[in-house]
């Protein structure tokens, strides 16, 4: 399928990606780890009639602690 309907675009195939989270939580404590295209696919995701074209995001990794009040 094209990217927002544009019949001049390129046809960019499907695929799935796979997204992640782990987070432990205490009393005023939480610990959290966000991993997004965990297999680290690489792919062109979506393209313009133009001729525009753009790759999705590498895989990233965001580790946080969140303190509560």
């Amino acid at each position: 399928m094209s990217s927002f309907k544009d019949k001049t675009a390129p046809m960019t195939p499907s695929v799935t990606l796979l997204d992640a989270m782990l987070a432990w939580d205490s009393a005023h404590w939480r610990y959290a780890l966000n991993i997004n295209n965990l297999a680290d696919k690489t792919y062109i995701s979506v393209c313009l009639g133009r001729g525009d074209c753009w790759y999705v995001a590498r895989r990233s990794v965001v580790a946080s602690a969140t303190y509560r009040f």
